[in-house]
């Protein structure tokens, strides 16, 4: 992922994420330092790049779960808390949107889960603007499972945080995973479309 050239870094962040389905569960020990390398990628202002490197974050957050010392969650929290990069933080809180989506159960079960992930959702609310509304959506994603938690905060929000919150998030379609499902969709058709294609080519070799 590091070579210069566009087409390379693509295919190479290609290859990676279908090794991170593969391996599923077993990729977790390089799941943080994956994440770390890739974000030098997202944060780069050419398009394929940051697309590349985005696709296997999200390869990760989506078949890799998470262990109960939410590696993958402080590594996906610490970068929307603490970069430099507005860009990018944004995108991270996206992220912890579809991690929490993907998590099972008996994770979300534990309350250190959600003591752990909830301040970095109140962090994003004091953020800029395009921040702050990616934080929203993931205050409201808790909110639905955890509203003895969040109702604290919602009380100490100003009036016109508070007002946009409640008028445009709250109880409202997350847009990241509506675009996720979107993805996944059209994924699906060109994996069904590729299958069809092969079946064509080899009946006209027979």
């Amino acid at each position: 992922s590091k070579d210069p050239r566009t087409a390379v870094q693509r295919v190479s962040c290609e290859a990676l994420s279908k090794i991170i389905r593969r391996w599923n569960k077993d990729y977790l020990r390089y799941a943080p330092k994956t994440i770390e390398k890739m974000y030098e990628l997202v944060r780069i202002n050419v398009l394929i790049t940051s697309q590349s490197g985005t696709g296997v974050i999200r390869s990760i957050v989506k078949v890799v779960p998470d262990s109960r010392r939410f590696t993958i969650m402080e590594s996906l929290g610490n970068e929307a808390t603490t970069s430099k990069f507005q860009d990018l933080k944004a995108t991270c809180f996206d992220f912890l949107c579809l991690y929490l989506s993907k998590q099972v159960p008996a994770l979300k079960g534990e309350d250190e889960f959600w003591t752990k992930l909830l301040p970095y959702a109140e962090a994003g609310l004091k953020d800029v603007a395009n921040v702050r509304d990616s934080a929203l959506w993931l205050f409201s994603m808790i909110q639905q499972e955890r509203m003895d938690l969040t109702l604290p905060v919602i009380k100490q929000m100003g009036d016109h945080l508070k007002s946009r919150y409640e008028k445009d998030f709250q109880n409202k379609p997350v847009p990241y995973l509506s675009e996720e499902q979107k993805l996944k969709e059209e994924e699906e058709k060109s994996a069904a479309a590729g299958v069809g294609t092969e079946k064509r080519i080899a009946h006209m070799r027979k």
